[in-house]
């Protein structure tokens, strides 16, 4: 009897049970994503090119040949400031009265320093109101590259005059006409030739040679 219940048990148990439940299906995987396209290398960006360095200001030009001045068209320096704006061979006067002309212009090596200097001649008559008349004789230069005023003599009709001007072996040479002591001032008698040297900021006379002009002989 006791066997039967135990029996009856142990079936009594097993219908319980019941198969034993499965396993939920797996979920379904996603599907695997195709692998993002490589980006296209981005190209280094090239380097701007370097701006081109502004041009500097072009520094006023020196002067460094005196041959190449236009002494018909050109202002002249003078001692403290004053000199002579020559335009077509004429000074500009403002409201002086006279006239002042450009009548030459010749270069030598004055001072031995292995450059030319300019030696100009400007003629000038009723200058400052008069008839006064005569020439002035003006030796330019070059000092830092611009035209300087280094000497200057003046041959009036009271003294010595200019008839002509040479430049030989370093020296200015003037031709023209001189004073007897009797003359009056209008009317030399005499002829002198002159040589000038340039000597620490001037014209010095070296030598004058005076004599009678040959048709007075």
């Amino acid at each position: 009897m006791r066997r039967l219940s135990l029996l009856i048990g142990l079936i009594a148990a097993l219908g319980c049970r019941g198969e034993p439940p499965s396993a939920p299906p797996p979920a379904p995987k996603a599907p695997a994503r195709a692998p993002a396209p490589a980006s296209a290398p981005v190209p280094a960006s090239a380097p701007a090119p370097a701006s081109a360095p502004a041009p500097a200001s072009a520094p006023a030009l020196a002067m460094t040949d005196l041959h190449a001045l236009d002494f018909r068209n050109i202002t002249l320096p003078g001692a403290k400031d004053a000199g002579w704006t020559i335009r077509k061979g004429r000074a500009v006067m403002g409201g002086e009265k006279g006239e002042v002309t450009f009548a030459g212009v010749l270069f030598g090596d004055l001072d031995a320093d292995g450059k030319d200097e300019a030696v100009v001649r400007l003629d000038y008559i009723g200058l400052a109101g008069g008839n006064n008349h005569g020439s002035f004789v003006q030796v330019y230069g070059l000092r830092g590259g611009r035209l300087a005023l280094l000497a200057g003599h003046n041959f009036a009709n009271d003294a010595d005059t200019l008839e002509s001007l040479k430049v030989i072996r370093r020296q200015i040479v003037v031709e023209g006409e001189a004073h007897a002591p009797d003359d009056a001032v209008c009317c030399p008698s005499l002829h002198h030739v002159s040589r000038f040297a340039l000597r620490r900021g001037a014209l010095v006379r070296v030598a004058r040679d005076v004599s009678k002009p040959a048709d007075a002989e």
